[in-house]
C-alpha cells in the first residue's frame, strides 16, 4: 500500500519535482512546452529550480497532493531540517518524507492528534488559503499580487489545480527574494460599493499597493425604508445605514454568500497591513449628517450604531466621515443639477451654521466612545475639500485636529463642467488655470494639522467640457466653454448643442436616467421623486472618463493632442473633433504629488478609486503611487 501511495504522489508531483543535484535538467532548461505566456510564474519558478517538468511538460491543470503542497513549500520557504517532527503515517525514508516533516514544523501544514500527514488527499482552495495565512502571519511583509489570491476564496471547497499552487509560491519567491521595501506613508485608495457590479471585483482590488482601503458608502439613515441595516430592516434615523446592503452583505461578491464585506474579511487575513475603513456619506449620501449632529442624543444614535459596526466586523480598522461638508446647505434640488441621485448637503431647516461646533462634538464624541469600547487602536478619519478658506471658515480646525488620525484632502475635482471655464481639476501648483491646487491647500491644513495627518488625493479619472474653442494663440486653458443646458444626448426637450456636459464612462454619467411609474415607491428623498429628476434630467458631471478610456483616447493622434502643464503639474488633452477638453491625472502627474508628500514630509496619499484605475495595465496610478512611498529613507 505505501510503495503503491509512493508511486501515485511521485507521478502527482512532475511539477515540483526536486533538484537533487542542483542543476537543472535537460527539459527545465528547455522551458515547458504547454506553458502559455499566461502563466509567466511557472517559467520564472522554473529558472529557479523550484519547478521541473517531465520532457517539458508542466500541466497545470493536474491536482495536488498534501505531499505535492509540501515539498513545494519546503524548497520555496527554504524550510530548515525538522529530524524531531513525527509523521505516524509515512513511511520513513519515503523521498519526500523530508519535506512533509519541514512543512509539518513551520506550521504550514497540520497532522491530526495522531500525527498522520495523509499525503495522499488533495489540496482545496481553503486549505491553500489558510497555507498563505499562515506564511502571512510568520512575515506581514509578504504581500501577493490579488489575482493569486482570488480564486481561492471565490470556492473554498474547490480542488486547487498546479497552475494555482504555482502562483501563489510564486508570490511568496518573489517576495522574499526581491523584497519591496514596506511603505513609509499612507496609500488610501477607494472601492465603490457599485463597483461590484462592473469589471473590478473587490478580490481584485489591488491589496497589494494599499495601506488603506476605504469602503464607499454608508450614511446616517433618515428613518425611510431605502436605509436598511442587517437583516433587511430598516435604520432608525440618525444611525448608520447601508446604501446598498445588497452587495454590501448579501450577494456572492466573489466569496460566496456574504457580500463584499465577507471579501474584506478573507482578504484582510492575507493582506493584515491593509487598513479597512467605512466611509460614510460621500458627495451624494451626506445629507443627513447635518441634523443628525445637532442634538447629543442624535449623535449617539449614530455614534452606537458606529461601535455596533466595528464589535460585528473585527476585521475592520475604523470609520471614515466623507461629510461633504459642515457648514454648507446643497440643496438636492436646486444645487444638485450635475447629479440626479446627489441628496445635497445640509437639508433638515435648519442653520447649518450650527454644524461648526457640532462637527467638533460628533468626533470628540465617536473618538471617546471608540475609546471606552475597547477601539482605541481603531483610526477615526475624514475628508476635507481642496477649499482650505472655506473649510476653516465652517470648522474649527484645530479642535478637530485633536481628534482625528489624518485627513484626506480632496485634491481633485477642484474644477469642471460645474464652472464656466476650462482648467485643472486636480493641480499639484498653482497658476491661472488652478481655482485650487495641492499647494495652497496643504500649506493651508498646516496650520492646524501636523504634516503626517495629511493626505494627498489624487484622481484616476477625467473632468471636462465640451465647446472649447481655442483662442488665437492655440491656448485651451481658461477657456469659456457651451451652456448649463442639458447635453444633445439626454433625450430631454430642452437638450442644447451648446451645452458644455458631454457624456463619460466613469463614475457618473452612464446612461440616460430614466423614470418609470412607482419608481420612487418606498423612497422618500427629494431627489428620488419623478418630478426633480424630470426637471434636471441630463445634468449630470460633464466627461468623467476612466484613465483607461483616456489612453485609448491618446493612441488616435489625429483626434486627440495630449498637453502638459509642468508648471501647475497637470496633464490634459483636446478633442479636435468633438471639441472637448479633458483635465485629467496619469503617471507623471501623480508622481509630483508623491514627490510633493514626501519634500513636505506629508502622511501620504488617497485616490479616487481602484476601479477607475485600469486593471489591465496592473493599475498604473496605484503602482506609482504606491511604489513611490515605498522608497528607503535614510
Amino acid at each position: 500500500m505505501k510503495l503503491k501511495r509512493a508511486l501515485a504522489i511521485m507521478l502527482s508531483v512532475i511539477f515540483i519535482g526536486c533538484l537533487i543535484t542542483g542543476t537543472l535538467p535537460l527539459a527545465a532548461i528547455e522551458g515547458f512546452s504547454d506553458v502559455t505566456d499566461d502563466y509567466p510564474y511557472v517559467k520564472k519558478l522554473q529558472e529557479a529550480g523550484i519547478v521541473v517538468g517531465d520532457n517539458g511538460k508542466f500541466n497545470g491543470e493536474g491536482e495536488v497532493t498534501k505531499a505535492c503542497l509540501a515539498i513545494f513549500l519546503a524548497k520555496t520557504l527554504e524550510l530548515p531540517e525538522a529530524d524531531d517532527a513525527v509523521l505516524s503515517d509515512v513511511q520513513s525514508g519515503i523521498w519526500y518524507e523530508d519535506f512533509a516533516k519541514r512543512a509539518v514544523a513551520a506550521g504550514f501544514l497540520t497532522t491530526d492528534e495522531n500525527n498522520n500527514f495523509n499525503p495522499d488527499e488533495l489540496v482545496t482552495c481553503e486549505d491553500l488559503f489558510v497555507v498563505v495565512e499562515a506564511i502571512v502571519k510568520q512575515d506581514n511583509t509578504i504581500r501577493p499580487d490579488p489575482k493569486s489570491i482570488a480564486p481561492l476564496i471565490s470556492d473554498f471547497t474547490a480542488i486547487v489545480n498546479r497552475y494555482q499552487v504555482a502562483h501563489v509560491m510564486y508570490e511568496i519567491y518573489i517576495d522574499r527574494t526581491e523584497p519591496i521595501p514596506m511603505p513609509q506613508k499612507n496609500v488610501v485608495g477607494y472601492y465603490g460599493n457599485w463597483q461590484v457590479y462592473g469589471p473590478l471585483k473587490p478580490a481584485e482590488i489591488p491589496w497589494d499597493m494599499l495601506t488603506h482601503l476605504n469602503h464607499g458608502f454608508l450614511t446616517v439613515s433618515d428613518g425611510t425604508p431605502s436605509d436598511e441595516t442587517f437583516d433587511w430592516a430598516p435604520a432608525p434615523k440618525y444611525s448608520l445605514a447601508f446604501t446598498d446592503s445588497w452587495s454590501d452583505i448579501w450577494m456572492d461578491a466573489g466569496a460566496g454568500d456574504g457580500g463584499i464585506f465577507k471579501v474584506y474579511e478573507l482578504m484582510h487575513r492575507i493582506y493584515p497591513n491593509v487598513n479597512i475603513m467605512l466611509s460614510v456619506g460621500g458627495w451624494t449620501r451626506g445629507q443627513m449628517f447635518s441634523e443628525m449632529a445637532l442634538t447629543p442624543e442624535t449623535r449617539k444614535i449614530f455614534i452606537d450604531s458606529c461601535i455596533d459596526m466595528l464589535e460585528r466586523m473585527p476585521w475592520l480598522a475604523g470609520i471614515d466621515l466623507d461629510w461633504e461638508y459642515p457648514g454648507v446647505y446643497r440643496d438636492p434640488v436646486t444645487d444638485g443639477l450635475d447629479d440626479p441621485v446627489d441628496f445635497g448637503s445640509g437639508v433638515g431647516g435648519h442653520d447649518v451654521a450650527v454644524d461648526k461646533d457640532n462637527f467638533t462634538a460628533l468626533l470628540k464624541e465617536l473618538r471617546e466612545s471608540m475609546d471606552e469600547a475597547g477601539f482605541e487602536d481603531k483610526l477615526l478619519t475624514i475628508c476635507e475639500s481642496a477649499n482650505y478658506e472655506q473649510t476653516a471658515q465652517n470648522q474649527d480646525l484645530d479642535e478637530v485636529a485633536k481628534y482625528v488620525d489624518f485627513i484626506n484632502v480632496m485634491t481633485y475635482d477642484m474644477t469642471g463642467a460645474y464652472n464656466d471655464t476650462t482648467g485643472h481639476h486636480a493641480a499639484v501648483y498653482e497658476n491661472p488655470y488652478t481655482p485650487f491646487s495641492v499647494d495652497q491647500a496643504i500649506k493651508g491644513y498646516l496650520n492646524h494639522f501636523e504634516p503626517h495627518q495629511l493626505n494627498v488625493g489624487v484622481a484616476t479619472y477625467s473632468r471636462g467640457w465640451a465647446n472649447v474653442e481655442p483662442d488665437e494663440n492655440g491656448e485651451l486653458r481658461g477657456r469659456p466653454a457651451g451652456n448649463r443646458n442639458p447635453a444633445p444626448d439626454t433625450g430631454h426637450p430642452d437638450a442644447d448643442p451648446g451645452s458644455r456636459y458631454y457624456r463619460g464612462d466613469g463614475d457618473a454619467g452612464f446612461g440616460i436616467y430614466e423614470v418609470s411609474e412607482g419608481w420612487s415607491e418606498g423612497k422618500h428623498k427629494a431627489t428620488d421623486l419623478p418630478e426633480v429628476i424630470g426637471q434636471w434630467y441630463g445634468l449630470y458631471p460633464g466627461a468623467c472618463f476612466r484613465l483607461a478610456t483616456i489612453k485609448e483616447m491618446l493612441k488616435d493622434t489625429e483626434r486627440y493632442t495630449y498637453y502638459y502643464d509642468e508648471q501647475a503639474e497637470a496633464p490634459y488633452l483636446y478633442d479636435k473633433q468633438d471639441k472637448v477638453y479633458l483635465s485629467f491625472e496619469d503617471e507623471r502627474s501623480a508622481q509630483a504629488k508623491v514627490d510633493y508628500v514626501w519634500e513636505h514630509e506629508l502622511g501620504g496619499l488617497i485616490f479616487w478609486e481602484t476601479a477607475t484605475d485600469i486593471k489591465d495595465e496592473g493599475f498604473p496610478i496605484t503602482r506609482v503611487l504606491y511604489e513611490g512611498v515605498c522608497r528607503q529613507t535614510d
